[in-house]
């Protein structure tokens, strides 16, 4: 069984259906996500306040542990 920290929590990767990044408009510039869609259709967003590049290495760490590449 695998895991990944969302927040304080521990997820069990099995129960994540996909993940996306977002880039979005604020007020006080854009913030950068990832969404999170678990089986159940529900859905989280984790926030990267300092920038796409910690996000977008995030998701490095996820494909890299987690997807199957077929390219």
């Amino acid at each position: 069984m695998m895991f990944i920290k969302i927040g304080d929590r521990r997820i069990n990767i099995s129960v994540i259906k996909e993940y996306r990044p977002f880039k979005k408009p604020s007020s006080s510039g854009e913030y950068y996500s990832i969404e999170f869609v678990f089986l159940d259709d529900t859905k989280e967003e984790i926030y990267f306040f300092d920038g796409g590049e910690e996000r977008d290495e995030y998701i490095r760490i996820l494909d890299k542990n987690f997807l199957l590449n077929f390219s």
